[in-house]
């Protein structure tokens, strides 16, 4: 994850570096939805590039902000609509088809980034670095499906425990050596 943050970053500051100096808007458009895609991959920790990048813009383009404004208008929508619609996107999908959200409650991506890694963040105040996951609803709801199968019922005819793993024939030989040992 870092190393993906590192390299969109650098994607970043090289699409910047572009828009700024040749004052295209397709780059700095192009910026913009790198920024929200490197938020998407680790939060804050994604964008810790833009009080730079912001500055960096400022100093460049001090006589000409008035003009620079549409685009930047332009770049921030992008930027949002990428950051956004991905969080969206996640939560919209049911919470059985998609990865439990481990620091929030409510296994929702809008929890973690505006009340875990926002709010809580910033105000002080007891902080969950990492919801312990049995204590979760999903995780609670997981836990209790694991606990229908029977141990009883993977034993096949000669005693030995078969973990269930379906028909993945390596990983139950290893299973049973494990077992024989």
């Amino acid at each position: 994850m870092d190393a993906l943050v590192m390299a969109l970053s650098a994607l970043a500051a090289g699409l910047l570096v572009g828009a700024v100096e040749s004052r295209r808007t397709s780059l700095l458009v192009a910026w913009a939805i790198v920024m929200g895609l490197s938020f998407n991959v680790k939060f804050l920790g994604g964008v810790v590039l833009m009080p730079a990048a912001l500055l960096y813009a400022a100093v460049r383009w001090r006589s000409e902000w008035r003009e620079r404004l549409r685009p930047l208008t332009l770049a921030a929508i992008a930027g949002a609509i990428v950051t956004i619609g991905w969080i969206t996107f996640y939560d919209l999908t049911t919470p059985g088809s998609r990865p439990l959200v481990m620091n929030d409650s409510w296994n929702s991506a809008y929890g973690l980034v505006l009340r875990i890694n926002g709010i809580e963040r910033v105000l002080p105040g007891e902080i969950t670095v990492f919801l312990p996951v049995g204590e979760s609803p999903a995780a609670r709801k997981a836990a209790e499906a694991e606990r229908k199968i029977s141990v009883s019922e993977t034993r096949d005819h000669c005693g030995f425990l078969w973990a269930p793993m379906g028909h993945c024939w390596a990983l139950q030989c290893c299973f049973l050596l494990s077992e024989w040992q």
